[in-house]
């Protein structure tokens, strides 16, 4: 599997065949305690991909079939013990096209310059796992909120089966956009039970 972004789209039937041609190398070196770190760079050369103009308007009669670039460079280091094992991360990416219409060199918003995740797992008992995730990046692209509207919807836990009820729905803007900088965290717990013959593992 080759790094770098990931672009996935549906062509119209005249639409000429996409191509992505990539190359990637990476260095792993080990230490002791289990620690290993890595680097890695890779570059995507991209053909004939399909760009909306303006981004995301999803109309085929304003698409352009563009040629482009992507390369970026990728450093982890990871540890994984018997009690704590975790990892750090960090990716640095860049994108352009060409417009296929215009010539007009372009940036797009599935563009993600910059990336870093982390993790920590820890096993104080031997039945409980304790586990935290963090991510922090740049260019996460989405479709912004600009309403609700009043609309039918099916109520899987409604008491009569096959109920529809009202409801509001959100409504999305029709043009792409790409946040400037976005984080999340993630925290677990998880813990094994033996019941009755069964095995429970809530987290």
């Amino acid at each position: 599997m080759l790094p770098g972004p990931q672009i996935w789209f549906l062509s119209r039937d005249d639409a000429p065949p996409a191509r992505a041609d990539g190359l990637s190398a990476e260095l792993t070196a080990w230490a002791r305690d289990g620690f290993t770190a890595s680097l890695g760079a890779y570059v995507k050369r991209l053909s004939a991909v399909p760009h909306w103009r303006p981004d995301g308007v999803r109309d085929l009669s304003s698409v352009s079939y563009d040629d482009g670039r992507a390369d970026g460079i990728e450093l982890s280091v990871r540890r994984f013990g018997r009690i704590m094992s975790g990892w750090l991360g960090y990716a640095y990416s860049r994108t352009h096209f060409v417009d296929g219409s215009t010539g007009v060199r372009y940036e797009p918003v599935s563009d993600r310059r910059h990336s870093a995740n982390a993790a920590l797992a820890t096993r104080p008992l031997w039945n409980l796992s304790l586990v935290t995730q963090a991510f922090v990046g740049i260019g996460l692209p989405l479709w912004p909120f600009v309403g609700e509207v009043s609309g039918p919807s099916f109520e899987p836990a409604a008491l009569k089966l096959g109920m529809v009820r009202q409801r509001l729905l959100p409504l999305w803007g029709d043009r792409q956009i790409r946040q400037p900088t976005y984080a999340r965290v993630d925290v677990g717990i998880r813990r094994p039970f033996a019941v009755r013959g069964g095995f429970i593992e809530p987290y």
